[in-house]
């Protein structure tokens, strides 16, 4: 697990590269904004590169849902502080006050699986994702089990194009139409452009980082 997390550490340092919490989350804003798309499998690891990146006491847990109840299933959200060992390892999180670091919001969607992951990457397309303008005090307390904190229930979506995501299969695996869907195949350009990088490594496209994740 350790590996995986510095991995992911790592692809989202990427991101943060050249970018630079408040409560509550519908009237914060971030110094550095990243949104990760694709298969379910970031849930809990995106969860815990929070924990281990940001400062403890600023970090907030946004899911979709109701607005009396968080669901999580589709889109999550965890905004924080750069904490010092992110600054130590990514200089660019380090804010303009020295030893501070930047704000960071971290958004992820799951909603449609895997190939939200690569082709809206690929692409640079707008899908949707968590709208913090949404967001409010869930009436059900539910916890995060990634950082054990409560949860801001969000209850609408906003387009943006997905800096990153995450895959079951190999990209080009998933262009088959079986695993397709409704989706249109990429064209073999634009799955040229992407490079994989062995087990959990980052698939670069350009602009954006992808995630690949391997079985």
């Amino acid at each position: 697990m350790k590996m995986k997390l510095k991995t992911i550490v790592a692809a989202c340092a990427l991101a943060f590269a050249g970018q630079a919490a408040a409560l509550p989350p519908s009237t914060a804003s971030y110094d550095v904004t990243m949104f990760v798309s694709g298969s379910s499998a970031l849930y809990t690891m995106i969860g815990q590169v929070a924990t281990s990146m940001f400062e403890p006491g600023t970090i907030d847990v946004m899911w979709d849902g109701t607005a009396t109840t968080p669901g999580g299933k589709s889109y999550r959200a965890y905004s924080g502080r750069a904490n010092a060992a992110a600054i130590a390892a990514y200089p660019s999180l380090e804010s303009a006050t020295p030893g501070v670091g930047k704000t960071i919001l971290m958004l992820n969607r799951s909603a449609g699986g895997s190939i939200q992951g690569v082709n809206p990457v690929a692409t640079s397309t707008a899908i949707a994702s968590l709208n913090l303008a949404t967001c409010g005090a869930a009436a059900t307390a539910v916890i995060d089990p990634a950082t054990a904190l409560p949860i801001w229930s969000c209850t609408g979506t906003q387009n943006r194009i997905p800096d990153a995501g995450i895959s079951d299969v190999e990209p080009i695996v998933l262009e088959s139409a079986v695993n397709l869907g409704s989706a249109t195949a990429l064209t073999t350009s634009q799955l040229q452009s992407l490079s994989v990088q062995g087990v959990l490594g980052v698939v670069m496209a350009s602009p954006s980082p992808v995630m690949h994740l391997l079985p």
